[in-house]
């Protein structure tokens, strides 16, 4: 039997797109992958749309290393390890279907 890829979010509360989200496993499609620019650098937002109402959104830097958001977000939507064409244009990954298990939390500043 197949199973859904599994994605970790982790959220801060005050930032959740849909803060009426619970905590917990979500089926979920991506709906939007998109470069922008923020104070941090570049980086790329993964936007999912829940199957049971609401969206969550995620973003990582650009970073090939294994260790990183990128490669880990992609590594769970996909189930293995993303090819290079998938690192290189994530977007073409929309449409694709996944549990993501929400988690908010606060971070050091209590935000």
């Amino acid at each position: 039997m197949r199973t859904n890829p599994v994605l970790f979010v982790r959220g801060h509360a005050a930032a959740a797109p849909s803060p009426d989200i619970p905590d917990g496993p979500h089926r979920a499609e991506l709906l939007r992958v998109y470069p922008f620019t923020n104070a941090y650098g570049d980086r790329v937002m993964f936007e999912f749309l829940l199957m049971d109402g609401g969206t969550v959104s995620l973003s990582a830097a650009p970073s090939r290393s294994p260790h990183g958001k990128l490669v880990e977000t992609l590594r769970g939507l996909v189930g293995r390890e993303p090819t290079e064409s998938e690192l290189a244009t994530p977007e073409r990954l929309v449409g694709r279907a996944c549990t993501i298990i929400v988690r908010t939390a606060t971070n050091r500043s209590g935000k």
